[in-house]
């Protein structure tokens, strides 16, 4: 059996170990075709392995023509008859899917060494990772802050004290063999002007796609960015919890101890109040309050209604 995967200008056979351990003993013949790796059902990549576990998904991996093979088990073959995309049966997708994705993730970690500009401020206390990390002109890092591998800082970016930027977190699986934990193989990419203040954590991406924070950005203390957020100009997070895959438009103020569930977008000029739990998008110059969020007037009213009683 010949697994073949593209990973940028990387080609790369698959070790046959793992591929025993995604395909089963008997193995399976990918048509010797090249895949540029695996996708999710919202994948951007061309010509990648996808996986399906559970039936309500099917429309989404279908529609999505990037996909080109797709692992599920026997009970879901019939649902492709009408499809052209390559069946890979095995008896756990998502655990056939995440042994593979971990496998090629690791191997996809960049080892070109790191490149600090001459003018950087690195307190002597910091930890930067000795490969994949770029700081450029007249950032400045503060004390026990750690910068780790798959980070792009533009110049003039200041990070504070006690920060953790370029982490992974916890992104698991559930499988038949126990709980996968996912490799995080994108980047955190922070653009030009950012201050993040201290103690705050900020992970970098992961399914290939990168955390992006984008041109003066204000970030303060304690706040938390989780991976692939996209982050506008000139917004402030003011000790803010964002979770993942959130679009933050430009100039938006999340205030201090709100959180903003997953896939959540944020519209420009929007606003979060203090304290407030976001679980669904908020448009353009809207400010919404409350846990769960809503309308900020609207809330206030009701508020009122509920302290008259």
């Amino acid at each position: 059996m010949l697994i073949i995967m593209k990973l940028g200008d990387k080609i790369m056979k698959i070790d046959q170990n793992i591929c025993n351990s995604c395909f089963g003993d008997k193995g399976i013949d990918l048509k010797d075709n090249c895949y540029n790796g695996l996708g999710m059902t919202d994948t951007q990549v061309d010509n990648v392995i996808g996986y399906l576990a559970d039936i309500k998904y099917i429309y989404r991996l279908v529609d999505n023509n990037k996909i080109k093979a797709c692992f599920i088990n026997e009970d879901l073959v019939s649902e492709f008859e009408n499809t052209d995309i390559f069946l890979i049966v095995v008896d756990d997708p998502a655990y056939s899917f995440f042994t593979l994705y971990n496998y090629l993730a690791k191997k996809k970690k960049s080892i070109e060494l790191t490149k600090i500009h001459c003018s950087a401020k690195i307190h002597k206390s910091a930890v930067i990772f000795d490969t994949g990390v770029s700081i450029g002109k007249d950032c400045i890092i503060g004390a026990n802050t750690v910068v780790e591998s798959g980070v792009e800082i533009g110049y003039n970016v200041v990070i504070g004290n006690n920060c953790t930027v370029g982490c992974d977190d916890v992104e698991a699986r559930n499988t038949t063999h126990g709980i996968i934990r996912v490799e995080h193989d994108g980047k955190l990419i922070i653009k030009d002007n950012v201050y993040i203040g201290s103690n705050s954590i900020i992970v970098r991406g992961l399914y290939s796609k990168d955390t992006i924070i984008e041109k003066d950005v204000t970030i303060a203390n304690k706040s938390y960015i989780g991976h692939c957020n996209i982050i506008g100009n000139n917004s402030m997070i003011l000790g803010a919890h964002i979770c993942g895959s959130c679009i933050i438009g430009k100039n938006v103020r999340i205030n201090p101890n709100s959180v903003v569930s997953n896939g959540v977008s944020l519209g420009d000029n929007s606003e979060i109040s203090i304290g407030a739990v976001v679980i669904k998008d908020v448009d353009e110059y809207k400010k919404v309050s409350g846990n769960f969020a809503y309308d900020h007037l609207l809330m206030l009213r009701n508020y009122g209604k509920i302290s008259r009683k």
